[in-house]
């Protein structure tokens, strides 16, 4: 997305030092701002990309399975794998933990 807006910025001549000015205000604005005395306007060209607007969308899906005494465990090298990915497609840092399914806890 390409976007542009006006800065409108007032300065007046320091009293300390001779030959430098001071900022006295800065407004934005949509359109050209009229300027008057010790006032300029700069128009400023602001590009942000469109990705910063899109919200990650994340999907599970869980199936439970029948009940088996034989249970598959998922190592720890699966985990790390998943998070690693997750870490890598969206900035962040994430940490994966498998709970405990005992039901007596």
């Amino acid at each position: 997305m390409i976007t542009s807006f006006w800065i409108k910025i007032r300065a007046y001549p320091s009293k300390y030092c001779k030959g430098k000015w001071e900022c006295r205000g800065a407004e934005l604005r949509k359109n050209k701002p009229s300027t008057g005395p010790n006032e300029i306007a700069v128009k400023v060209n602001f590009e942000v990309p469109n990705s910063y607007f899109n919200v990650p969308e994340f999907e599970a899906s869980i199936q439970v399975p029948g009940y088996s005494d034989d249970r598959t465990t998922i190592e720890a090298d699966v985990q790390d794998n998943i998070a690693e990915l997750i870490s890598e497609q969206l900035g962040v840092k994430v940490h994966l933990e498998v709970k405990d399914d005992d039901p007596t806890e």
